[in-house]
């Protein structure tokens, strides 16, 4: 009996050392195992972080396209690969490259987005905040279905700053008709105030009568005879398609600055 084995041992010396034999190299195994798959994570991490940065030099590239308005470059970047939506540092903040775009009033970059299916409510509040109305009529005119608070936005914002051919298009794009302004007047009340002919008589034409008050609904009425228009038909819905016909036929003037 061998002194590396105890008495009473099941193994003999001709077994007890191929079973340490086994042991070592199984452990072998394993720590290369683990060392290749420690290895295998690094790799996929550094893989992961070089792509991000590619994307994200590529997302800033197509943000500076759209601010510079050049339109190779838009269509360059789209082409490889990064969402038309994709969001990077500007000057609003974090913003997508159509609110890049809207914000120095870059008329034909903000169409091209749009076009490649860019979700046109960044770009709407970017052109409102910045007072950028070209744009904001390019936005409008597209048709798409923004939220009621945004199109009131637009509506006061336009009426505030002379431009009610873009609260006519906020107005049939869904805005609301009686909603009132931070000083306290209606839309009908700023429409007269800006000598907007045609938009008071689309607001009593499409308003009940019981939602206008009298006395503002005469002084309305008045204004309009002053200006050899007939108020016509009352209470009418805004028919469906009723903003495309507008865009297409009756806004002349709300593309005129363009």
């Amino acid at each position: 009996m061998s002194r590396n084995v105890k008495p009473g041992s099941r193994y003999s010396v001709d077994e007890a050392a191929p079973f340490h034999r086994r042991a070592t190299r199984l452990a072998i195994r394993l720590a290369s195992f683990v060392v290749r798959a420690v290895c295998l994570l690094v790799l996929a991490a550094n893989l992961t972080a070089i792509l991000a940065l590619v994307v994200s030099s590529r997302a800033r590239a197509l943000h500076s396209a759209a601010a510079d308005g050049d339109l190779p470059g838009i269509s360059r970047g789209l082409r490889d690969g990064v969402p038309v939506d994709a969001r990077t540092f500007g000057i609003g903040g974090v913003e997508a490259p159509i609110a890049a775009a809207a914000t120095t009033d870059r008329v034909r970059a903000v169409r091209l987005l749009v076009s490649r299916g860019a979700d046109p409510g960044p770009g709407l509040t970017a052109a409102l905040f910045w007072r950028k109305w070209a744009s904001a009529t390019v936005i409008l005119m597209d048709g798409r279905n923004f939220s009621r608070r945004l199109l009131n936005t637009c509506v006061w914002s336009a009426l505030g700053d002379d431009r009610p051919e873009i609260a006519h298009l906020a107005l049939l794009d869904g805005g609301d008709l009686n909603s009132v302004g931070p000083n306290g007047a209606s839309v009908l009340e700023c429409a007269m105030d800006e000598r907007a002919a045609a938009l008071v008589r689309f607001i009593l034409q499409h308003t009940p009568a019981a939602r206008v008050p009298s006395a503002l609904r005469l002084q309305a009425i008045a204004f309009l005879h002053k200006r050899g228009l007939a108020l016509g038909a009352i209470n009418l819905p805004i028919p469906a398609g009723a903003g495309v016909k507008y865009r297409a036929h009756g806004a002349a003037s709300a593309t005129a600055r363009l």
